[in-house]
């Protein structure tokens, strides 16, 4: 019976539209596209030094504008292949491009056409951006009536970020000079890179003095799927041996090959996004250098979920797909969308609770700004005192805490790497992890923490190599928030003060929590919650150590962390866009404060847009009224609509739900957008905030 009573309602909600032709399809100046592509797959091409490797390309069955469509290669994440991305490929080009996709060198079933004695990644140096270029240039030989090379874009994962952030950097410009390319790089209109930061070289090695665990991993790892130039890897290996660490940037940081350096000539518009506890590198250096690179560029920055050791959340993974879409629709294809006049920083809340944290279902709060850090951003110090607290007031009388690193047997470098891939079983045979807490008092309200903490810590040691690693925690729960890496090598009686930048953080910081740093010897990275984490963040020092962290006023040592106004309630949608002829259900999530614990709301539709928008209950609602406001002011808690009226919980957080999978006959052709917004009423009535809309729109394609 509910099922017949919700599909009757679901009948009636759209009986003023159902009349409706379907719109034609805004696919800018090329073609309307039917979902069909026709795909080559499997293509062998011979690159100019020798090396061969597999591509595919694929591009809408209908026929194309004479120029042909516009293309983006899709690039693998590292040790894996072009079948990974196939799926991605397709969805792309069912929206009216062609499509590049290849086994990158080094990797994937491709290296098997290759002398492994003479072949394989060399860290994305010059050989490796050249590929990227002949790639491009082979698909478009191959269909120079199906691929319109004037019109490339690029999008990728992990390493297939770092081609992103490569073309990007390189579009256009002449290489520097080499035995296989004289001419310049293919010019790209547009970049979506995802997952890895720009600076490709401080992304491995953050402090000059140490390198990425993760990295070190991967380059001894048989198992990761990346076999490395011989010579690359004879290099890097004795680097590392050597702990040569600041020859790495001599070598892969020339100013012909730097990237943060070329973006700062480029004039490619770029989507990038990053997550926050990515074991591999942190946005940090992205965040830090954003207003440095591309400065007559169109850029957009996300803070998001789906990185290398964080959840794969659904609507955090749909949003960042549908703006990839809009973004390649307006530079490629001229379509007039919102994509440039989307906020330039868009910033997902984290959970603290570990479970909806690793909830791939959860409807994270979102917070977007055009500047960063934005209007009212301020910041919390504490100082560090010898009783164990963050002491907002004074640091109070000197004291010290001290920290040991201390082997068990005589273990050097070389016997870690022959452990590879097993470093979590480091801190069992070799090394006691050793901390030092310092805990905050209870938060009086609700604070969003949106941006890098800083510990500022006065270290004394008379070691001559040592390592500090701060960890910020949110108690009770023990949730990892962030961590950073101090590294001393060649140090006399190192006695100073030194900043360690932890990395970026989002997250919201109940009222009645309180925070604890904790400095130790290790580089721990804690992903998803409570507990060690399964991997380092930056190579241990493999030496006994000793340091101590000095205390009190008159050294100073402090906590920071960057602090954003809560603003008003915010609506969150679990899908970025809804297919107009199978719908998905949509999720919608009001996200508030603790101290809006107990008050109603109500969340208002419309399908008329969002200005001028429209007078309820005393406040300005920012959607237009029309049938579906009406229809929901009557019945909000009636399928195919459920949870549109009610009370916030305890944390001030409420969801609703509306079935439009129930909708036999899609949603019909003349709209273009649902759009929600809600309003939040006190108990008493006297007071009444509003969240912005969030519109979901029905794309054409």
């Amino acid at each position: 019976m509910a099922r017949i009573s919700s599909l009757l309602l679901a009948a009636a909600l759209l009986a003023p539209l159902a009349a409706a032709a379907a719109p034609a399809q805004n696919n800018g100046i090329d073609p309307p596209v039917d979902g069909r592509i026709t795909e080559h797959t499997d293509l062998t091409v011979t690159l100019s030094d020798g090396y061969r490797t597999r591509i595919d390309v694929r591009y809408p069955t209908v026929a194309s504008n004479p120029g042909g469509w516009p293309v983006v290669v899709v690039v693998h994440g590292g040790g894996q292949s072009k079948s990974v991305v196939e799926a991605e490929a397709q969805e792309i080009s069912r929206q009216g491009y062609a499509t590049v996709t290849f086994d990158v060198r080094g990797q994937g079933p491709s290296m098997s056409l290759n002398n492994p004695s003479l072949y394989g990644r060399a860290g994305l140096q010059l050989r490796d951006r050249i590929d990227l270029a002949e790639v491009l240039e082979a698909a478009d030989a191959l269909y120079p009536d199906k691929i319109d090379i004037t019109r490339a874009g690029i999008t990728g994962k992990s390493q297939g970020a770092a081609y992103s952030w490569i073309a990007a950097a390189h579009s256009g410009k002449q290489l520097p000079p080499n035995p296989w390319r004289s001419q310049p790089f293919p010019v790209f209109s547009a970049a979506v890179p995802r997952n890895f930061v720009a600076d490709l070289v401080g992304g491995v090695i953050p402090d000059g003095v140490s390198i990425s665990e993760p990295f070190v991993r991967n380059l001894y790892d048989p198992n990761k799927g990346t076999h490395h130039e011989p010579n690359y890897f004879d290099t890097v290996d004795d680097l590392i041996r050597d702990q040569d660490f600041d020859q790495f940037e001599v070598l892969f940081a020339t100013p012909e090959l730097d990237v943060p350096t070329l973006l700062e000539t480029s004039s490619v518009p770029v989507m990038a996004s990053l997550v926050y506890d990515d074991r591999f590198t942190t946005a940090n250096s992205l965040l830090s250098s954003w207003n440095d690179i591309l400065p007559n560029a169109p850029k957009k920055l996300s803070l998001t979920a789906g990185g290398h050791s964080t959840p794969n959340n659904e609507a955090e993974l749909a949003m960042v797909d549908h703006r990839r879409n809009m973004w390649f629709a307006h530079f490629l294809k001229q379509v007039q969308n919102d994509a440039e006049h989307l906020p330039n920083f868009r910033f997902a809340i984290t959970p603290v609770d570990a479970t909806r944290y690793d909830d791939t279902t959860a409807l994270w709060d979102v917070r977007e700004y055009d500047t960063f850090p934005p209007a009212g951003a301020g910041e919390m110090s504490w100082f560090l005192t010898r009783s164990g607290r963050l002491d907002s007031n004074s640091g109070g009388s000197r004291g010290s805490s001290y920290v040991n690193h201390d082997e068990s047997g005589s273990v050097r470098i070389s016997d870690y790497l022959s452990y590879l891939p097993y470093p979590s079983q480091l801190e069992q045979w070799w090394y006691d992890l050793d901390t030092e807490d310092w805990e905050s008092d209870p938060f009086t309200q609700d604070t969003l923490i949106i941006g890098p903490a800083v510990a500022d810590l006065w270290i004394d040691s008379s070691d001559d190599e040592f390592q500090v690693h701060a960890a910020l925690f949110e108690e009770p729960s023990g949730r990892y928030l962030q961590g950073g890496t101090l590294t001393v090598r060649n140090s006399n009686d190192f006695d100073r003060r030194v900043e360690i930048e932890l990395g970026v953080t989002g997250m919201v910081i109940p009222a009645g929590s309180w925070l604890r740093l904790q400095v130790e010897n290790l580089a721990w990275h804690r992903p998803g919650g409570v507990g060690n984490g399964d991997s380092l963040h930056a190579l241990p020092v493999f030496e006994d150590f000793t340091f101590r962290v000095r205390e009190g006023s008159q050294y100073g040592s402090n906590l920071t962390v960057p602090t954003v106004p809560l603003g008003d309630p915010t609506l969150i949608a679990s899908e970025a866009a809804l297919r107009r002829g199978a719908p998905n259900d949509v999720r919608l999530a009001v996200h508030s404060s603790s101290d809006h614990a107990g008050w109603t709301y109500e969340i208002l539709g419309s399908t008329s847009g969002v200005f001028p928008g429209h007078l309820y209950s005393g406040a300005d609602i920012p959607v237009n009224y029309d049938w579906l406001t009406k229809r929901i002011q009557r019945s909000p808690n009636s399928l195919p609509i459920s949870g549109f009226e009610g009370t916030l919980d305890s944390d001030g957080r409420a969801e609703a739900f509306v079935e439009l999978s129930k909708l036999k006959i899609g949603i019909p052709g003349h709209i273009n957008e649902l759009d929600f917004a809600v309003l939040l009423i006190s108990p008493d009535g006297q007071t009444k905030e509003v969240s912005l809309p969030v519109a979901i729109p029905v794309p054409s394609y």
